[in-house]
């Protein structure tokens, strides 16, 4: 398990980017939030442990936000230090596990602009697989935390 904290230098603007479940997005980077020599853009798909269940998306929607940060942190981290190919950071009620994968579609086919300016693709895509380890739901005005029996692989 990876466990490091991030540095606080890379808690930047693009931090409120808010990802969504089961989607992929290119994360453009702004050179001075990411404390990189030019605009960069990052491929990140966010999947989750297995079928979407309710329980399975109220425990992203409770920490979507907390996961989006997380997200962004790991991706503009790993733009000044690698971290290994496959990574494992837990939060309170979820474990993330992180991927990242030599992105040859989007070094290779794709070219990108932010207004006149050329952005350059990452070398890395990711992959984060979320699979929540609790769920935590309100019932009679009462927030409750129970057990998620949902299968880690």
């Amino acid at each position: 398990m990876y466990s490091a904290l991030l540095a606080p230098e890379y808690a930047m603007s693009v931090a409120s980017v808010l990802l969504s479940m089961n989607d992929t997005t290119l994360v453009f980077l702004h050179p001075e939030d990411a404390l990189v020599p030019s605009p960069t853009v990052v491929q990140v798909t966010i999947k989750s442990d297995g079928p979407e269940t309710v329980d399975s998306i109220a425990a992203f929607y409770m920490a979507q936000h907390e996961v989006s940060d997380l997200v962004t942190r790991i991706i503009t981290a790993h733009l000044h230090a690698p971290i290994p190919p496959l990574a494992m950071f837990k939060g309170n009620s979820y474990t993330l596990v992180a991927k990242h994968a030599y992105w040859r579609y989007g070094l290779e086919n794709l070219h990108f602009m932010w207004g006149k300016e050329n952005v350059q693709a990452c070398k890395d895509k990711w992959t984060f697989v979320f699979k929540p380890t609790s769920v935590t739901f309100e019932a009679g005005g009462n927030i409750s935390k129970i057990p998620n029996n949902h299968n880690l692989r």
